[in-house]
């Protein structure tokens, strides 16, 4: 009975992440830091080509037959994407908008994290003055 439960389950999961196989997707979103991932499914024998689409041309980002690339570096804006699988027989499209973290919010974790920092030392110290405080013969603690 579970032997049947479980084919069946993976009988109908199966054809639903093949259909979606080829489409291009964000497999890591850092498009609020200038980067990201693009991924698409693996054909056998695959020749990919990813292309930017920018002021009506074509421009070549990666051919090969990985099935990822990332890209970094990307200022703030809207990038047009086509992968071509072998030589155009099939092709896909995507548009990314990248929107950097504004310097606000860069300040704000940056205050955070220093006053976190900060705490922490007083924390330690304090801690430190305290049990040296309550326990001043520690250091004569005869271990042995």
């Amino acid at each position: 009975m579970i032997k049947t439960i479980t084919m069946f389950a993976i009988l109908t999961v199966l054809p639903l992440s093949f259909a979606c196989a080829n489409e291009i997707v964000i497999s890591d979103d850092g498009t609020s830091a200038g980067y990201i991932t693009l991924s698409w499914g693996k054909e056998d024998g695959g020749t990919y080509e990813l292309n930017e689409i920018k002021d009506n041309q074509s421009i070549s980002l990666y051919r090969g037959m990985d099935n990822a690339v990332t890209l970094s570096g990307l200022p703030d804006g809207v990038y047009h994407y086509k992968l071509d699988i072998d030589n155009g027989e099939a092709s896909y499209n995507l548009s990314v908008t990248v929107k950097h973290h504004s310097l606000f919010r860069a300040f704000m974790f940056l205050t955070l994290g220093a006053i976190m920092f900060i705490t922490l030392i007083i924390l330690l110290f304090g801690a430190d003055k305290f049990f040296t405080a309550q326990y001043p013969d520690q250091d004569n603690i005869d271990v042995g």
